[in-house]
């Protein structure tokens, strides 16, 4: 839901102090004050959205300075996400580009250096070995020059980064599950998810006990959704749910969430809060991917975002055709104007509102109310219903092979498959083709454990939701580049507590 939220700055981190022999204060401090430099503002933009530019990366490799390449390779967090985002072989390569720059002769000898120390490449080249082991090894050819191998310095100070990143990790890790200080453990959070926390509510705050429990849930999801900027900050707000705001990349998340029962997902009885995140988060990924309309529309059967009246009742079969009569076209005109000024009222304050309010007894509406009229009879149900129509299923009625519905909230006419409607996950799941692929991603990832092995989705009760999910969200980043970026249809969405009961 569109809920925007004035912002407040999370304190900047206590200074530390002499006396404190925490884990937090032996950690190694990072600060994120300076501006990025020109080359890595240049490789994050390469790295934003689906799918990593990855010839744009190794171009800017290719072409950066000495002091750029130093700078990369002393960026830690870059390198891991570099790793990542490039696979091992293209990984491989960026190695060689950050590995210094060939100088005339040992061409080959450097190349084949690395851990040997460049012995076979010095004999190659003519030269003496200069040393190297996991340092990298250098070779010094007839010509005088140096050359750094693939497995060198490159490689191998990339391996320590990494190596310090899981063991900074570890330790903020600790912070978070063993620490009593709030400031500390928010400390903590922030640098092992790479996240800003803020808390722009006005009657909550966050505690020990909600950023543990977020944080196992957070370690139930991969990282490319959790740590790779496909959100930045972790937003606190009033209320039991939460919204999901592309403009700030903002998960917000109500405070009260921690406190509130289990809900039902099918046959499932799900933590709520984890349940908010996993959903704030799936239109994060949403967002990141594009608008996923490959899952919304050719998965679920959903309509797109803009269709109009008259090409919505045309996919009825039928929509403006009555037992009891049908409309003219002037008719039909009136009778739109009169559900789309009813949608108006209803959004404005989500209550359900009879579809004939403040007409004349002539009126269109009134002659067809009773007559059979798809367009109307589907209208009625949803108006009445108001903001809560998908908790009433019955107003979502199914005709050829289509289940149709309006959204007051959103002013849309809207149609998704029978699958999706008869197959509940949790009833805000007919809200919109939006809120369909945040809680199908919920409950994809529930119960999922990273560190064990196998596959997310074992909960997912339709086999095509569960094979798209796998090869398109999870799977993601083993897949060629394909999709481009597309434009998205709703600047922030969320989820809000206890609206799929209809109450």
């Amino acid at each position: 839901m569109k809920e925007q939220q004035p912002q407040r700055g999370f304190d900047a981190p206590p200074a530390s102090r002499a006396s404190d022999t925490s884990l937090l204060a032996s950690l190694p401090q990072e600060t994120e004050t300076a501006p990025a430099s020109t080359i890595q503002a240049d490789l994050e933009h390469a790295m934003r959205g689906w799918g990593a530019d990855r010839r744009a990366i190794l171009g800017r490799l290719e072409n950066a300075t000495p002091e750029e390449k130093a700078e990369v390779r002393g960026n830690a967090r870059l390198m891991e996400r570099l790793r990542r985002e490039l696979g091992a072989r293209r990984f491989q390569t960026a190695l060689e580009l950050l590995g210094g720059q060939e100088q005339g002769g040992g061409q080959q000898g450097g190349q084949q250096g690395g851990q040997q120390g460049g012995q076979q490449g010095g004999q190659q080249g003519g030269g003496q070995e200069q040393g190297g082991g996991q340092q990298g090894g250098q070779s010094e050819g007839p010509q005088g020059g140096q050359s750094e191998g693939p497995q060198g310095a490159g490689a191998g100070q990339a391996d320590a980064e990494a190596a310090q990143v899981i063991a900074r990790r570890t330790q903020w890790d600790q912070v978070i599950t063993t620490s009593d200080d709030l400031a500390q453990v928010q400390e903590a959070f922030s640098g092992y998810w790479n996240l800003q926390l803020t808390n722009s509510g006005q009657n909550t705050n966050f505690t020990v006990d909600l950023l543990r429990r977020i944080h196992q849930t957070l370690k139930g999801l991969p990282d490319q959704d959790t740590r790779a900027g496909v959100w930045r900050r972790l937003n606190l707000i009033d209320g039991g749910g939460g919204t999901w705001d592309v403009t700030t990349g903002s998960v917000n998340l109500g405070g009260a969430a921690g406190s509130l029962p289990n809900q039902q997902y099918g046959n499932r009885s799900v933590d709520w809060l984890s349940a908010v995140v996993r959903h704030e988060i799936g239109h994060a990924v949403d967002s990141a991917l594009g608008g996923v309309q490959g899952f919304k529309q050719s998965v679920g059967g959903w309509s797109p975002t803009d269709i109009d009246i008259d090409a919505w009742a045309a996919q009825m079969g039928n929509g403006w055709t009555g037992q009891g009569g049908s409309p003219t076209a002037d008719e039909r005109r009136e009778i739109t104007t009169q559900i789309r000024a009813m949608m108006s009222r209803t959004r404005a304050s989500f209550n359900g509102i009879p579809l004939e309010t403040d007409t004349a007894a002539e009126h269109p509406i009134r002659r067809y109310l009773n007559a059979g009229v798809p367009v109307i009879d589907i209208a009625r149900e949803c108006l009445s219903a108001g903001g809560h129509f998908y908790g009433r299923t019955q107003a979502i009625k199914e005709f050829n092979g289509k289940c149709f519905a309006i959204n007051p909230y959103y002013a849309r006419f809207q149609y998704c498959s029978p699958t999706v409607r008869n197959t509940i996950l949790r009833t805000y799941q007919l809200f919109s083709a939006d809120e369909f692929f945040a809680e199908v991603y919920t409950v994809f990832y529930d119960g999922y454990d990273p560190q064990a092995g196998g596959q997310p989705g074992q909960h997912l009760p339709v086999d095509s939701w569960k094979s798209w999910m796998l090869q398109n969200v999870h799977n993601r980043g083993a897949a060629p580049d394909q999709a481009a970026q597309q434009g998205l249809t709703n600047p922030t969405i969320g989820i809000h507590a206890g609206r799929d009961s209809g109450s």
